[in-house]
């Protein structure tokens, strides 16, 4: 359907603002698209000039595409170069291979951070510090952030998911592990990197061999499991504990080197710095984000731009956004946020809100560090396999963001003429295959990459003499 209606637009060529109004308008009104609520909007960034709109002051729910928000808000607090530290620390005095006091992990709110690296500190510890013993315990001290770990808004069914991972201070392999379970009389569990922080079960369920995982609880459940028959399926499954699975595993990591560790009670006494692991710079971590949309990144990157010291939060962190929102030209009372990932389904943000956005981003001086780490049409990240043989592929970088009847892309589009355009494409209510979406965004992206929008009327001269 949108693969016709894009012949027919692409052959408009130059086009004015009143021609490419109705292209897209025509192609909002498909009715594949019935009943869904369109929202558009689409700004030349040389002038701030629109071109085109639709419902674009409806407030509706914008998913992902908060992250680019979150991206720059990141850049303006932290800068590209800013590092995320996370810290082994010590309460106690090592005397004759025997430490007296606890060993700390300190989580730094790094979303990169893993078991790697816990691995070579138990190596350091048992063999370049020569602890032996310890003969308090292994603890985590996660007051940089505030509770609770999940976001307001989030679906609750959506939690056991990888990619609705629970944030923390101190993060351990993004928080989730891929759980496999093979059917049988007794099934078989892997649990992947993280699964001694997860307990298993199965039942006999009918119908298809699935896994979960109990709110709140890390037991693992797979459904059908225990009929022989079921066959073999696999999940990212959530960890709801980071910071007690990062302990859990980094205390084992110390048992296998050699180290005894007590678990006694014992006066605290100042800490001292053992070890500390910096994060990739934030324009890396930036990279994995809005490429891959990756939820985790998000939520940490939000938290890490709450001026208080510790107990950072969410609340703490929306008056840094509402102030880039109001200098983006965004009125108070037209928008509400909850999260910096776009899980939660509380936000609200208006097509218009996002393009005031992108044409705010486009002039500051970090704008193309921060634009080059947007996905490219037919090239990378979450629109590599979207637009790949056509005028949009290339001279497309947005961030996309979907969930359950929500489907939405914002950024830029560089038309035939090379000008740049802010373009916001929301789709919500949308029942219908998640392909009438896309097709719709897809067509309207090339039709703006395909057209000459250039005022090629030549100036006037004024006669000499």
């Amino acid at each position: 359907m949108f693969a016709a209606l894009a012949l027919l637009l692409l052959n408009m060529g130059s086009a004015d603002a009143q021609r490419l109004s109705r292209a897209l308008d025509d192609l909002a009104e498909a009715p594949a698209l019935d009943g869904a609520t369109i929202a558009g909007s689409v700004r030349r960034v040389s002038d701030g000039r629109v071109l085109w709109e639709r419902e674009a002051d409806r407030a509706v729910i914008p998913a992902s595409t908060v992250k680019w928000l979150t991206a720059a808000v990141a850049v303006e607090t932290l800068g590209f170069e800013h590092q995320f530290e996370t810290r082994l620390e010590t309460d106690g005095e090592l005397s004759d291979g025997v430490l007296s006091g606890d060993l700390i992990l300190v989580g730094g709110g790094d979303p990169a951070f893993g078991r790697r690296v816990l691995d070579a500190w138990a190596a350091e510890v048992a063999g370049s510090l020569g602890v032996r013993e310890v003969a308090g315990t292994v603890r985590a001290d996660t007051s940089l952030l505030a509770g609770p770990s999940l976001g307001s808004g989030w679906a609750w069914d959506d939690l056991p998911s990888g990619y609705a991972a629970p944030y923390s201070a101190l993060t351990i392999d993004l928080n989730t592990t891929q759980v496999s379970v093979t059917a049988r009389e007794t099934p078989s569990f892997d649990g992947g990197s993280l699964g001694s922080c997860l307990q298993f079960t199965a039942t006999e369920d009918p119908g298809a061999l699935s896994l979960t995982r109990r709110l709140g609880h890390p037991q693992v459940i797979a459904l059908g499991a225990a009929r022989p028959d079921a066959g073999t399926r696999a999940r990212w499954i959530t960890v709801p504990d980071p910071a007690a699975c990062a302990v859990e595993l980094f205390a084992q990591a110390l048992r296998d080197a050699g180290v005894v560790i007590h678990d006694a009670p014992h006066p605290s006494g100042d800490r001292a710095l053992l070890r500390a692991h910096a994060s990739p710079p934030l324009h890396e971590l930036l990279a994995t984000m809005l490429s891959y949309s990756q939820n985790l990144y998000a939520e940490l990157l939000a938290r890490a731009v709450d001026p208080a010291e510790s107990g950072r939060s969410f609340s703490g962190a929306r008056s840094v956004y509402a102030d880039m929102l109001t200098r983006a030209g965004v009125a108070d009372g037209t928008w509400r946020l909850e999260d910096g990932s776009g899980l939660s389904r509380y936000n609200l943000l208006s097509a218009e809100a996002l393009n005031l956005i992108n044409q705010y981003i486009r002039a500051q001086p970090y704008a193309d560090g921060l634009l080059g780490l947007l996905p490219t049409a037919g090239v990378d990240g979450t629109l590599a396999r979207r637009m790949t043989d056509g005028p949009a592929t290339g001279r497309v970088h947005a961030k996309t963001g979907s969930m359950s009847n929500v489907r939405n892309l914002t950024g830029y589009v560089t038309t035939a003429d090379d000008q740049l355009l802010a373009v916001t494409l929301l789709v919500n209510g949308d029942i219908g295959p998640r392909g009438d979406a896309i097709g719709f965004q897809d067509t309207a992206l090339e039709l703006l990459a395909a057209m000459t929008l250039r005022d090629r009327r030549r100036p006037r001269v004024r006669p000499q003499g």
